[in-house]
Formats: C-alpha cells, structure tokens, sequence
C-alpha cells in the first residue's frame, strides 16, 4: 500500500490520477466498478437459525437432553416434560439476547458518514457515502463524518477526532506538510481516516482507499480473523457436565453390580432403577438458573449502551478484576463541563454534568444570576452545536467548544434572540502559535463591530491592556495579571483545562487583521 502521508499534495493528486477539480462522472463510475463500493464487509451473516443451533453447543444442555429421552424412554412423561420445557425456555432465552445482540450490532453500520461532499466536474456534489472513490475530492467540515481514507490537501485550522482508532481524547490538529519518516496512524497529521469526525475548522482532501483498505476496514478484517475462544463459564460447564456423566456411569455400574449379585431384581429391572437414579443426578435446573442471571446482568449491561454478543461474556466480563489503560482518554467520556467561573475577582461554581443545559450558578453556595457577557463571548466565539434527539443531548464540534454552548444555555442566553441581535463577520481560527481564537460580529442596536476572543490565559493576557470588572471597564495592572495567573494556575492543579475570555470593541476604520484584532483586548474572565 502506498504511502500517502509521505508525498507532497501534488505528486498524491498525481499519483492517483485526479486533479484538484476532482473526478468526471463517468471517471467516478469507472473506478466505482473497479474498486467496490466504500463499506466494509461484515464477514459472514449470522443467521438466526445459526444463533439458535448454537444454544445446544453446550454439554449440560446435551447431557438434560439425554436424560430427557432417558425419561421419556421409563415412561416418566411429566419429568421427560419438565426436563426438555427447560432446554427449551433456556434456548429461546440464548436464543433472543444473542439475535438481539447481532442486529444492535448490524445497526452501528450506520455510525459510518451517510453522504459525502464531494468535487465532480469541478462543481460541489453530495453523494452517498458508499459512491466514494479513490481520487474523489472530498470537503470536510465542523461535524462531517469523514467518508473514506484521505490525504489533506487544503485546511483551515482543521481538527479531527480520531478516538475511534487512536484513543486520543483531543482532537488532532491536521496540516497538509508531508511526513519523512513511517509514522502510526496517530502520527499521520496529514491523513483523515474513514469514520473519524471533524470537530473543528474546515478542509479539503483526496481520498487514497475505501471499503476494506481504509484503517478502518484493517480493524474489520482482524476482528473477522479473530476465532472465539470459550469463556471460563463454558468451560466450568463443560467440566461440570463431564463429572456428572463420570458419576452417572460409575452409579449406574454400582448399581448394576449391587443388584445382580443380591438377585433380588431381574437385570431388565436393575437397569431401569440405574437409568432413574442417573437422571436424578443431574441438576436440570442448574442452565435456566445461569442463563436467567446472566440475561440479567446482559439487560443491565445493555441500559449502559453496552452490547453483550454471547450469554456466557457477561461472566467473563464479570470476572475481571483489574482493567489496564494506557490513557485517561480511552475511558472516558469525552465530554467537557464547564464547573468554576472567576471574575471580578471572584470564584463561582457552575452545577450540573455533560451537555444538559440545566445548572445553577452558586457563589459560596448561594445561588446568583451569572455575567452575561462572560457567557456571551464564550457562546459567539465558538463553532460548536448543542444537538438535542432522543431526549438526549450532544455535541457537533469540539468538547470543549460545546461546553462553553452549554454554559450559556444554563445562563439563559436564547440563539434566536442572538442572531437577531449579532451579525457575523470575520474569525480568525485558533492556532498553535498564538493559542487563541477571535471572532468580529456587528451589534445592531449600536453599529459598532466587536471582537471576542477565547484562548490560553497566559497569552490572551499579554494582548490585553484593559479588564472588565463590576460591570465597568478599567486599566489592567500588574496586580490584576499576577491574581489571573495564580487562579490560573490554581484551577490547573485541579486537573481542569482553563480557557481566558476577552473582548473588545473596534474602530471602524480597522482592518481584521491578527494584529489590529487581537490587541488592546479587555480581559473579562476565566472559565
């Protein structure tokens, strides 16, 4: 497989025979027949008769079988009934999780991106996502999910969260630089891979593979290739099943010897009462027990949006007693709260957890009405969506972007009432170099263009000679920085990330410049 990261933009576009135009029609449809459609293969189908077979794969459900027919053979219907009405609840039990299991499974198919944004004949098309090609063009935004493997080749402060395949909890800042040396996936800053989301800014790539040769598919190929392995239970049962069957053949030998040695019974006679005793021997309840308990704690796992494929795992998931991680980003949300404000030299709390937009705001725990310019200037500085479906709440965007909407929904700003009253303008995206990031809207009552700007509290204070405190604005002393930078530095040894808020208003003969924008700022807070 060609190494895509390691070439400049042209000699990729060269190389897989596009053009920055993107693909004709017909070349779109030639390749389409040539190279498959963009999904990945699901292996095998599991059918439903394949997932009820496989509940009799079990060596106490075969050994309940045989003392079945083995009643039913002594004429003892209503034990016979009993025993084979156990088999046959423990079955459909099996029977219904795992097929349940398997569609919920199908269904995530429909994570991957529905359409695409695609060059054709040099004109923005939208497509379904499985019409993607090698060579396509594709656009990418805030809130895409990208369709298939691609090489960047345009950006604009693009930043895409590849937690799916790296475990990365922040978003990784892409460019279109060509990478020298071979790199992990995690490394490739120049890639977009098939899955992934865009969280921030915008960009434009090529795409290099689809369907099975992207990353993704190189996952779906090893978990095909992966065999099942029994679980401690199965294995408990298969050892418990072969005891009993040990037992019922020594019992039966006993018997058998005992009785023909007194001669008080004929052997036809000492066989039916080894037989009887050997059916009592096994625990025909024990299965529905197990399998009732583990369905149980399957229901409970699933209430988690935790999917349990086969009965028998949520033992073994049950068993572990140590979990290793390489990261705190591979086990959590990945969701950012807002939870402590400071302004006008003051700490307040803001309650409340995830992206539900409801919370108090407390100082020294009574309940107080917060700043609305603080959360004005966190709100329109942003690029972030609070998604409501379901009855749930999520986020398009970056985290910590989304928490900034949410804080402003908890402090009752409406975006209605915000559009009627802000137009957009310009933004300068956020960058490594300065660490902030700026937007220009016009007010409409007052004509006048403001700036507000959210970013690193060290480096926004250095473009701030001004603070807003006690709803006025003054002169931002040395004082002022150093009690900045001490709360700074104290919610940081919290373990929380703190973004520095600002603002300003602009001359009307200024340019949008970095320079001209983001200088004499008013600093208004910390959140």
């Amino acid at each position: 497989m060609t190494d895509y990261y390691k070439q400049e933009t042209s000699e990729v576009i060269r190389s897989l025979r596009s053009s920055r135009k993107g693909l004709t029609q017909s070349e779109a449809e030639k390749r389409l027949n040539e190279f498959g459609i963009n999904e990945l293969d699901t292996g095998i189908k599991v059918r439903a008769l394949d997932i009820f077979v496989s509940q009799f794969r079990n060596a106490l459900i075969i050994l309940l079988i045989f003392a079945g027919f083995v009643a039913l053979f002594l004429g003892e219907m209503i034990e016979s009934a009993a025993i084979f009405f156990i088999v046959l609840l423990n079955t459909l039990l099996g029977f219904f999780q795992e097929y349940k299991a398997e569609k919920s499974i199908e269904a995530l198919k429909r994570v991957s991106a529905p359409t695409a944004r695609v060059l054709r004949n040099d004109m923005v098309a939208e497509i379904w996502a499985h019409e993607v090609v090698p060579g396509d063009i594709i656009l990418l935004e805030a809130g895409d999910i990208i369709a298939a493997d691609s090489r960047i080749i345009g950006e604009s402060s693009l930043q895409i969260d590849e937690a799916s395949l790296t475990g990365e909890s922040t978003a990784s800042r892409k460019n279109i630089e060509k990478i020298k040396t071979t790199s992990s996936v995690a490394d490739r800053k120049n890639m977009a891979f098939m899955g992934t989301a865009v969280t921030y800014g915008k960009g434009k790539a090529i795409v290099t593979s689809t369907g099975m040769n992207t990353e993704l598919g190189r996952i779906a190929s090893s978990l095909q290739a992966t065999q099942e392995v029994k679980t401690p239970l199965q294995k408990e049962f298969e050892k418990l099943a072969r005891q009993i069957g040990i037992a019922a053949v020594v019992l039966i030998m006993i018997v058998l010897i005992a009785g023909t040695l007194q001669g008080t019974l004929t052997f036809a006679k000492m066989l039916l009462f080894a037989l009887v005793l050997a059916v009592a021997t096994i625990p025909s309840a024990l299965p529905i027990i197990v399998t009732i308990g583990l369905s149980k704690g399957a229901n409970d796992l699933a209430k988690k949006n935790m999917l349990i494929k086969k009965l028998p795992a949520a033992e073994s998931l049950g068993a572990a007693s140590m979990i290793c991680s390489d990261k705190t980003g591979t086990i959590t949300k990945n969701q950012m709260t807002i939870t402590n404000m400071f302004y006008d030299n003051q700490v307040f709390n803001v309650c409340g957890t995830g992206y539900n937009p409801k919370g108090d705001f407390l100082y020294k725990g009574d309940k107080v009405k917060p700043d609305t310019l603080l959360l004005r200037i966190g709100y329109l500085c942003n690029n972030a969506k609070l998604v409501k479906k379901d009855g749930q709440y999520s986020i398009t965007g970056d985290p910590t972007e989304g928490s900034l909407i949410v804080l402003g929904k908890k402090g009752g700003l409406d975006e209605q009432e915000l559009k009627r009253e802000y137009d957009f303008i310009e933004e300068l995206p956020f960058d490594s170099e300065r660490k902030r990031m700026s937007v220009i809207f016009e007010n409409k009552k007052t004509r006048q263009k403001e700036v507000y700007a959210k970013g690193a509290p060290d480096i926004l204070l250095d473009a701030c000679d001004r603070i807003y405190e006690s709803g006025k604005i003054r002169g931002l002393t040395e004082d002022d920085k150093e009690k900045i930078l001490k709360m700074n530095a104290h919610f940081a040894g919290d373990a929380l990330r703190v973004l520095g808020l600002a603002y300003k208003t602009m001359p009307e003969s200024s340019d949008y410049s970095i320079e001209s924008t983001e200088s004499n700022l008013v600093f208004a807070g910390l959140v």
